[in-house]
């Protein structure tokens, strides 16, 4: 193999790794929500999720104090498999 070869070969290894730390499609769990800022980082944390495989549950417990007030951080999804409960 030629140094190009090799070069090019390496750019797509680094582009694989890059692609990957820079955000996972969806968790493979299920994922309970009971405050805003939990909802706040899947955002984030999960910035291409946009088909979930799995259950999604929001509550907020009687005695919270970080209430959720919105539901922006799933505007992202776009089928969920599962049940929202």
């Amino acid at each position: 193999m030629n140094c190009t070869g090799s070069k090019f070969l390496f750019f797509i290894g680094f582009l694989f790794c890059v692609g990957n730390l820079v955000g996972q499609t969806c968790p493979d769990q299920n994922i309970y929500f009971s405050t805003q800022t939990q909802l706040d980082s899947f955002y984030y944390q999960y910035p291409n999720c946009i088909e979930f495989d799995h259950e999604l549950s929001i509550y907020t417990p009687a005695n919270a104090s970080n209430l959720i007030h919105n539901l922006n951080a799933l505007s992202r999804i776009k089928v969920i498999h599962l049940a929202i409960c």
